[in-house]
This record gives structure tokens, sequence and C-alpha cells, in this order.
């Protein structure tokens, strides 16, 4: 290659500048938060200079105690005193696990490797796990090399290829040299180099105001980052801003390279060519993943051994994380221990949120947090706290500033809220799709009933297993308190409980033989048919008609109608206190319906109201298809208990429409076997078990609602 040629003609500092570069700013503005991971706000453990924790700091929300003994840890590894040992952080999902590793990188410093994995990556078909965990660790170990060399320093100023005519053809043109200009504090040169450094500087994407060097004997490039002049001028992606290189542009400098032994290995692995150790760093695999053996690693150790006792190169520990450490197994911990004994081994940090578990690959080894006794002696143990509200809010705020999101009244106390009800990570999710919502209404700033909305979207991830008929209130939270489409959140607030008065049968209140229900009820799908006659509430559709007909328990419990004026396009449903007889079908009907369903003049799905509770909901996300591709006769709701419930057509033999949830039989509306013989009723029955009877308004509307899907096929 040729070698980097300068004219010989220095400048002053006040060169002229190329037209292709930018104008420096008058005065450079403070740096942009940009969103770059979820733990992106984390800068540092936020300790002051005595090691005490700032109550809210380096982007830290509580956890003071944890990060004052996170502390102490730093302190350990930057006085090389916390070999062979590792920090185990232990704690409930989503209180700070993963944020408290990465402020402990950030502590050591951005030089220093961080290698994050999970327990469950050492199971793969390609490598052993053992040699899973090797990688891992060998990466974490830095090696950062000196050397001198005659380089060409300076912020780039010009860059102008020069094209000629191609001498090996008529056609067209290609670069005969191109000529580059930098700058440094004290004076400027102009180079012209050779074409094949060019190519080099277009891929490393080389542009004006750029601060570069050229070495003098090989024409290698390598860009050091963006002139701090340029600091107010933002890129699409986040830049490295540096100060102006001292001296004079052609100099000798010692030039600093950072690898990893994990670099050494890969590319001895699979040598690509070269002499020396620096053209062997240049090496990378190119695909696929071959297992390193122990005499390369041992060979590999050697050298960098030998560059470390000439001063070229010194040895800098990384940090290595394994997140869910319990997913691994006793040979993987056997292999741990024999890993932190190692002479280059660097600082782990694990993480778990298992209590008392049994070690994966045992059969009677209990221990905590699933990891062998033996490894615990070796950790020391830092745990973290659950977040208060206060707390919530305040790291919402937070990830709302670096997000660049604003937020409306109310905001973060209701996701404070229902991020103390379900886990912070929850409450932050909601927080960029809700922002979509508010960008699509055509508002700059994130509202309540965005958030309302996103709530029934996005379920909680804990409220299934907060048990049977112990969330009444918790449909009205997630589902109705967040629409949008009719009244305000505080208007469906107010009347939640309304709603689930007028709209659920309570058991405890209307039939006091029934036991309270404070579990899952036992009426698995499979052995529908062994329950006894006694737990099932039978209601007799009169008409089978769905514009108009009434269900009349057969034991007077629970008198419902549904009616459709004439030439109208709504169908009510009401809570009658008779059964259907010519005398009362006969009576104006004077009681506000329970539920309305407002079908749209060509019998397309229209909405679902309840009148008292002032809320209307769509019936194509009241009533949402069971998949993406699915047919539209099997849909699902959230009933008032805070479950989903699935109504399917002909899934049993027997029942035209069949309601589940988690394999338990909910209902089920059965026509007329052809045999049986009617007098005043259609025969056909709607079927609702024991448990579920409390659910009977809403079976019946998202009854009505599947039946008419079916007959006009929507």
């Amino acid at each position: 290659m040729s070698s980097a040629k300068a004219s010989t003609s220095a400048a002053p500092s006040s060169a002229p500048v190329a037209h292709n570069a930018l104008p420096p700013p008058t005065a450079p503005s403070a740096g942009r938060s940009s969103r770059i991971a979820p733990h992106s706000h984390i800068k540092g453990l936020g300790l002051t200079s005595e090691g005490f924790a700032n109550a809210d700091s380096a982007g830290f929300i509580g956890q003071t105690t944890a990060r004052e003994a996170c502390g102490v840890v730093v302190d350990l590894i930057k006085s090389r005193r916390f070999s062979g040992r590792a920090l185990l952080l232990v704690g409930a999902p989503g209180t700070g696990k993963t944020a408290l590793a990465l402020a402990v990188s950030h502590e050591l410093g951005s030089k220093v490797p961080f290698c994050p994995m999970v327990g469950s990556e050492v199971y793969s078909t390609e490598v052993k796990k053992t040699e899973v965990l090797a990688e891992v660790f060998r990466r974490a170990i830095g090696l950062r090399i000196k050397e001198t060399k005659e380089v060409y320093e300076g912020e780039v100023t010009e860059l102008t290829p020069t094209e000629s005519e191609n001498p090996l053809s008529g056609y067209g043109k290609t670069v005969s040299h191109v000529v580059v200009g930098l700058k440094t504090v004290k004076g400027t040169k102009q180079l012209r180099l050779d074409p094949s450094i060019y190519e080099a500087i277009l891929k490393e994407k080389i542009v004006v105001g750029d601060v570069i060097y050229v070495e003098a004997n090989t024409g290698a490039v390598k860009r050091v980052g963006r002139s701090d002049a340029y600091a107010s001028s933002y890129d699409l992606e986040s830049e490295t801003y540096v100060p102006l290189p001292k001296g004079d542009v052609h100099k000798r400098k010692e030039l600093v390279q950072d690898v990893t032994l994990g670099d050494l290995d890969a590319a001895n692995a699979r040598p690509q060519g070269g002499q020396d150790i620096m053209s062997v760093m240049g090496s990378l695999v190119k695909s696929g993943r071959t297992e390193v053996t122990e005499k390369l690693r041992r060979e590999v150790n050697k050298v960098v051994k030998g560059y470390v006792d000439q001063g070229v190169a010194e040895v800098v520990p990384g940090v290595v994380f394994i997140d869910e450490v319990h997913m691994l197994d006793i040979e993987c911990f056997t292999y741990l221990n024999a890993l932190l004994e190692s002479p280059m081994a660097p600082t782990v940090i694990l993480a778990t949120n298992r209590g008392n578990s049994l070690v994966r690959g045992t059969t009677d080894i209990v221990s905590p947090h699933g990891i062998p006794v033996d490894l615990l002696d070796r950790c020391m143990i830092v745990k973290t706290d659950s977040y208060t509200r206060d707390q919530v809010g305040k790291v919402v705020q937070l990830r709302a500033i670096v997000e660049g999101l604003k937020l409306g009244p109310g905001v973060v106390d209701k996701l404070a809220e229902d991020g103390e009800r379900s886990s912070l990570r929850y409450a932050l999710q909601l927080l960029t799709p809700a922002s979509i919502l508010a960008t699509l209404a055509g508002r700059n700033q994130i509202e309540v009933e965005d958030i309302g909305f996103c709530l029934v979207a996005y379920r909680q991830n804990r409220s299934p297993a907060l048990g049977f008929l112990n969330l009444r209130g918790s449909w009205t939270d997630r589902y109705l308190q967040g629409d949008a489409v009719s009244g305000s959140i505080t208007q469906a607030r107010a009347h939640g409980q309304t709603l689930l008065e007028h709209t659920a049968l309570h058991p405890e209140d209307q039939f006091p033989e029934a036991p309270n229900q404070s579990a899952p009820p036992a009426y698995p799908f499979s052995t529908m048919q062994a329950v006894s006659p006694d737990n099932v509430y039978t209601l007799e559709d009169r008409t089978a008609l769905i514009s108009s007909s009434d269900f009349d328990d057969i034991y007077d419990r629970l008198f419902l109608r549904v009616s459709r004026p004439t030439k109208a396009t709504s169908t009510m449903i009401y809570k009658m206190k008779h059964r259907s007889s010519r005398h009362r079908d006969s009576q104006p009907l004077t009681a506000e319906p329970i539920v309305v369903l407002d079908f749209a003049p060509d019998e397309s799905l229209g909405n679902i109201s309840f009148p008292k509770a002032k809320v209307t909901v769509p019936m194509a996300r009241y009533l949402r298809k069971t998949s993406l591709f699915g047919g539209s006769l099997s849909r699902k709701f959230i009933g008032s208990d805070g479950r989903e419930y699935t109504w399917n057509r002909g899934c049993v033999q027997g029942q035209e429409w069949t309601c589940t949830t988690e394999n338990f039989l909910v209902a089920h509306y059965d026509l007329k076997p052809p045999q049986q013989r009617v007098y005043g009723t259609s025969g056909n029955t709607l079927n609702i078990y024991q448990p579920f009877f409390p659910l009977a308004v809403e079976i019946v509307a998202s009854l009505t609602i599947m039946r008419h899907i079916a007959q006009f096929n929507l």
C-alpha cells in the first residue's frame, strides 16, 4: 500500500475552510437525551464521595441500601481485591437488578468490557454449556495495547477525491487520488493520498468535521470521533465528540487499541493471515461458531503475557453479568467455580428472582436462589426492594424525560397506581404506545384516556393470579375507565361500581345457599359432562330470535329480556322482575336497559353501551378475535371478574355456542333436540355454571353479539 504523501506547505491555524465544511456553532448547546435501551437513563450508582447514596441521582430512584452496597463492591474491584468472588443481586422482578449491574459497569469506566447474558443461553446445540461460559468470560477480559507510530492526525477540513479516465477501458472514470485537509491546534496540512486510502475513508464513513488519524507507514485510517466544534449539530446517531488534536499534523503518537481475549481467541481459531498480533486482532469470525480449545487459549495467554511483561499491553478485567442465574445447571455452577479461580477472571455479577428452589440438573438439592451452597459462599449478596407508588411515579417521570414525552395531568398518578399494583415494568411499557395514541389523536402530550386504552389493550401481567371473583373492580379499571368513546374517565370511575351492580348478580346477595367462590371453578372443560345439574343455571330462550326474546331461569331467579324495536338498529337488554307472559309482554317497557347493543344500518358491528355507567365500547374491541388470522366466530372478552372468556361455535357436540375460560366451562347455548316437544318456548337453553352466574348479563350480551355475527356473516 502506498504511504501517505503530504504537501510541503504548512499553513497557519487560520487556514481557509473547504466549501463542504459545516460552520462551527457560536456556542455549543447541552447534550440531548436519546432513548437507547430500557436502562438508558442509568448513568451510575449516584453516590457521594463518602459512598452514601443520593436520594434520586444518576437515573436511580430509591434502592439506596443496594446502591451503597454496590458502591463498596466497586471500590473492591478498583483496588483489585475482589478476585475469586461474585456479586449476587436478589429481588423480585422489576426491582432494578439489571440497572444495578449496568451502574456498576458505568462506575468502572466506559472502556471496561461489559458482557451480559441470560442463564438459559448456555443451552446451545452448537457448543458445550461450559464453552459458552468460557467465551463470555474471555470477552469480558480486555487488552489495552499501546504502540508508538508515525501518523497524520487532525480534524478533516477537506475531503476531495480526484477522478481521471480509467486506463483499463475507454469508459468511466476512476479515483486517481484523494486530497484530505487536516487541522490541529498548531496548524493545518493538506495530504494527497492513495486511492486505496480513499476506500478506507469511505468504509469508516468519514466526513468533514471528523477527527481522524492516518498511519504513515501502512495507510490505515482510524476515525477517533466528531470534533467538539460541531457538538450542537446532531446527526441521526449518537456521536462521540472529541477536542481538536494538539501539536503538529505530522507526529509520532502513542496509539491505544482495545480488544478482548475473546477477539484474539476467535481470530486465532480461524486465522486470516498476518504475522503479528495486530493483524490477528483485525481478523474476526465471519460465520458459524467454533469451539476454542484450551491449548489455543493457553497460547493466546502466553502471547498476551509477553506483551504485558514488555509494557506494550495492559489487561483490563471487565464485567460478566449473568441474569436469571438459577437457569444454570449443576455442571455450569461447578465450571463457574473454576472460572472464578482463574488468574485472569473478570468481575462476575449474578442476578436471580428465586427463593429456595431446586438446583437445576439435580433431583434432591434445594438451595437458596437455586444456587449451590459452595458458589453462594463466594458471593456477596445484595437485595433489592420493591418500589413504592411515589418511586414508581418518579421513575415514570424520568423515563418520560429521557424519551421526550409530555405527560398530562393525572397520567403519572395513574401509571404509579397501576405500577404499584402490577409492576414497574408494566407501567413503563405503557408510555410508548400511549404516546402513539396521543399523536394519532392530534395531541402533543399523553392524557389519562390514552393510558386507559392501553390498560384495555395490554393486560396486566399479574391479574390472572389474584383469585376468582376478587377483581370486581379490575374490569372497570382496565376496560371501562380507559375507554374514551363515550364519557370521561372520571365518569367511568365514578359509575364503575354502579355498572357492576347492574351487570353482575352477586351469589352472596341473591342466593344465600351459594358458597363464596374464592378459587377457580372446579368444572374442567374436559369433564363437563360429569357436572351435576344442580350446579347449572338454565335460562330458557323463549323465541330463539336475536332481536326479540326472553331468557328466563327455570327456577325464577333471573329474567332477562332482549328487545329490538321495529325499524331500529339497537338491541336492548332489560332486567325484568317477572317471568315472561302475555300480560307482562303487553305492558310498555319503562325500565332503563342495562345493556344497549347499537348496530350499524347495514347490521355491521357498532358499540356496546352500559347506560347507567355512561360508558360505550366498540363491539370489535369488546369482543376480539382470538387470533389475528382466526375465524370471526371465535372471540374473547374480559369479564367483570378480570378473567378472559372465549366464545366458540360448534366446538362441542350438542352445543351451538360454548363459552370457556382457562380450560373451564363457563356456559353453553344448546339448540332444541329434534325429538323434544316444547310448549310456549323455542326449546333452546342457555346453561350457565354456578360460579359464573354473577356474569349472566355479560354472557347474554356477548352471546347476542356472537349470534348476530353468525347470522349476518360478519
